[in-house]
């Protein structure tokens, strides 16, 4: 039988038949401290699992506050984007009315041009003719 308890497979651990006392008290012995080694390593697979669980934990709660930071970062830009877009919206507005007014105001000053043009005209046909008669009622020579 070999002296280290670790050189012991694990079959003849298990299908050990024999009476004697001290041997199945032995085998008894090392299967406990096999228990002990396998749960030690078992708690040792999971603490260091609760520590992986614990660092994405972190990391995911650092990413999420960032995409939040970034969220409402874009949503102070877009307010502020949309109340530019509605102030131009008014200047635009202000500007066509405006615009429209000018237009309004320059062609009434061209039909009141055009009138005085006509009037002076009219005025100016009514002198000619005053100052030279047709001298043959329909203006023909004969």
């Amino acid at each position: 039988m070999p002296v280290n308890w670790r050189d012991i497979p694990d079959d003849e651990l298990l299908n050990y038949q024999e009476a004697a006392t001290g041997q199945t008290a032995r085998y008894h012995r090392i299967m406990m401290q096999k228990s002990i080694v396998a749960i030690d390593l078992l708690k040792s697979s999971v603490l260091t699992l609760n520590e992986t669980i614990q660092g994405i934990h972190k990391a995911m709660d650092d990413h999420i506050e960032r995409l939040s930071n970034a969220w409402k970062q874009a949503q102070e830009a877009q307010d502020k984007k949309s109340k530019r877009i509605y102030w131009l919206t008014w200047v635009i507005a202000v500007a066509a009315v405006f615009y429209t007014w000018v237009s309004i105001k320059s062609t009434l000053a061209i039909i009141e041009g055009t009138d005085i043009q006509r009037q002076a005209y009219n005025l100016q046909e009514a002198e000619f003719k005053a100052s030279h008669p047709v001298p043959f009622g329909n203006g023909h020579a004969k």
